[in-house]
């Protein structure tokens, strides 16, 4: 569906926007104009995951959302996490493998950032895609992490006023102006 996004596994948000509609003991839904980060987790990244998720992030980024009403927002970014890859050290990198599933992911990616414990951090900025390489110490995991607080902090401040009665106004519903 347009309205409703696939399963993300972390999703973060700020709920002084739009907030969130949770039930006890059942996931929320959190409105598209709060979310800040959609974050998949994965135990191994393989193509069959990586294309899961790829599919997943392109959903998102066709939510229908205020946007389309005619209020400006800033969408979400989509990142992938992975604890370890099914690729040889010396071949492929994730990266590439990523390039081969996803057809913009060279200008416009549908996943801006992952990271693969081991393997390495990879973010798409406006100078294109940068690599942090790993180390003993994992510093591509403290990377990711700081990747994000420093966009979730820049976004946070980015999201304009949205109007929350939009949503439960009818667009169609014809409108006149009252003469004097």
């Amino acid at each position: 569906s347009k309205l409703y996004p696939p399963e993300i596994y972390l999703e973060l948000f700020t709920p002084s926007y739009l907030p969130p509609w949770i039930e006890e003991n059942i996931a929320g839904n959190i409105p598209l104009e709060s979310a800040l980060y959609n974050i998949e987790v994965k135990s191994t990244l393989n193509r069959r995951e990586l294309k899961s998720s790829v599919e997943k992030a392109k959903a998102v980024n066709n939510l229908v959302s205020l946007e389309t009403m005619g209020h400006p927002i800033v969408r979400p970014n989509n990142a992938l996490f992975a604890f370890s890859s099914d690729l040889s050290y010396s071949g492929k990198s994730d990266i590439l493998r990523y390039f081969e599933i996803d057809p913009t992911a060279k200008t416009s990616p549908d996943i801006r950032a992952f990271c693969v414990i081991g393997r390495g951090y990879w973010f798409h900025s406006d100078n294109g895609w940068i690599f942090w390489k790993p180390t003993n110490s994992f510093t591509e995991v403290a990377g990711f992490i700081g990747g994000i607080l420093n966009t979730v902090a820049i976004m946070h401040y980015m999201k304009p006023y949205l109007p929350i009665g939009t949503y439960f106004l009818d667009e169609n519903v014809e409108k006149i102006k009252v003469e004097d």
